[in-house]
């Protein structure tokens, strides 16, 4: 036992330079920006009172931004020295209030456990439950999404709504095309509540047709043409689609299904017959406006069937709080079947801005829009899409 004693006393300090080094921050680095220091040495009140006034001073020697120093006598006094161009002085009046309170439940309770403690005066809680929670908005609860648009539409009819590539669809544009769609659709039987399956390459007809669909009443079914066909056959009968809108090129990759086809290229002709005025509004906030489904991960993939209620009370916040600054529109880079995309799509859409249909969904091909100088809104990412970002962009980029 003494042999192992000695052993260790080669570890019983350590130099602060030594320390400081270990740390990797250097020789002189702070190590530590906060300390507390508890006195409670027995001495009569009058010593205790200039020897608190002598251990402030010493104290406020110390390099510490702030310093939490506690003298225990005949009463508990709490007192903090802080570096008023490091911290408010309000925040620092709330830890002591916090440290008091906390102080107070241990005195009333001290068998609690520390994380049962409360820090929060009654004034604090409220404001934390109550105040800060009170963030209902008013929005459009009975009107469906396409009624939103259509809106829209009237306030800023040649402005551009859809650009891909060299094609250019202004808010008039879009919304005769996606009402000749809705009025084709009616036709063959779509309605409230009505799934529809959509399966199309990224376009401007892939908005033409959520619009087209949310104008017939009914709500759409988003499958990517580059999930394997057993997924989208599966999606497609726990759906209950009666039908799927698709194009000619992704016809050998789709499952054979009992939903009746429409192949849109082949049959715009027809489609294009039909009106392009309003269809007469169909259904209301609680109506179906989507189903998008589960990954799938733990098990079969899931429909979550999303109402008009939900979504417009979502992108009426979302276009009001992303797109008010200078920018204007996004950039629509991720798969129809991923829920994020209805920000890219509706936010744009809603406030008279563009939505940039982007070829691909590669984050190579995000990083060249990015930096082309659109000066874009609002750009919908996952972190998982950030980390990748972090590393493609370059100093010069205007977003």
């Amino acid at each position: 036992l003494q042999q192992r004693q000695a052993d260790a006393r080669q570890y019983e300090w350590s130099s602060l330079a030594k320390v400081q080094e270990w740390s990797e921050l250097g020789r002189g680095a702070q190590l530590f920006e906060h300390i507390v220091v508890f006195e409670n040495f027995p001495v009569d009140a009058g010593l205790r009172e200039r020897a608190g006034v002598s251990l402030k001073i010493s104290y406020a020697r110390d390099s510490y931004p702030l310093r939490l120093v506690a003298d225990y006598g005949n009463h508990l006094k709490l007192w903090i020295d802080y570096q008023s161009d490091q911290f408010q002085a309000g925040n620092v009046k709330r830890l002591l209030e916090h440290l008091r309170t906390a102080l107070a439940e241990m005195a009333l309770n001290p068998g609690a456990r520390i994380g049962e403690l409360g820090i929060l005066s009654s004034q604090e809680r409220r404001q934390l439950l109550v105040e800060w929670n009170q963030t209902g908005s008013p929005y459009e609860r009975d009107k469906c999404l396409q009624t939103l648009f259509e809106d829209q539409v009237e306030r800023t009819p040649g402005a551009v709504a859809v650009v891909h590539e060299a094609q250019r669809l202004s808010y008039a544009d879009l919304n005769s095309r996606a009402n000749q769609l809705g009025h084709y659709l009616k036709k063959l039987g779509v309605r409230s509540e009505v799934p529809v399956g959509l399966c199309l390459e990224r376009g401007p007809e892939m908005i033409v047709s959520v619009l087209g669909i949310l104008k017939a009443g009914g709500g759409y079914v988003p499958l990517d043409p580059e999930y394997p066909a057993e997924r989208l056959g599966y999606m497609l009968k726990d759906a209950e689609a009666p039908l799927l809108l698709t194009q000619k090129a992704l016809l050998s990759r789709l499952p054979e299904c009992q939903a009746r086809v429409i192949v849109i290229d082949e049959e715009w002709k027809e489609i294009a017959a039909e009106s392009d005025r309003n269809p007469a509004s169909v259904g209301g906030g609680e109506n179906l406006a989507y189903v998008i489904y589960t990954s799938g991960s733990t098990g079969r993939p899931k429909g979550v069937m999303i109402p008009h209620q939900g979504l417009t009370n979502y992108l009426e916040w979302a276009a009001g709080y992303y797109l008010k600054g200078e920018g204007r529109g996004a950039p629509l880079h991720s798969s129809l079947s991923f829920d994020l995309t209805v920000t890219s799509i509706f936010c744009p859409l809603l406030v008279g801005q563009p939505v940039w249909v982007m070829e691909g969904q590669s984050v190579e091909g995000l990083s060249r829009a990015l930096k082309s100088g659109h000066n874009f809104g609002v750009c919908k990412v996952t972190p998982g899409h950030l980390q990748a970002l972090a590393g493609l962009m370059k100093e010069g980029t205007k977003n």
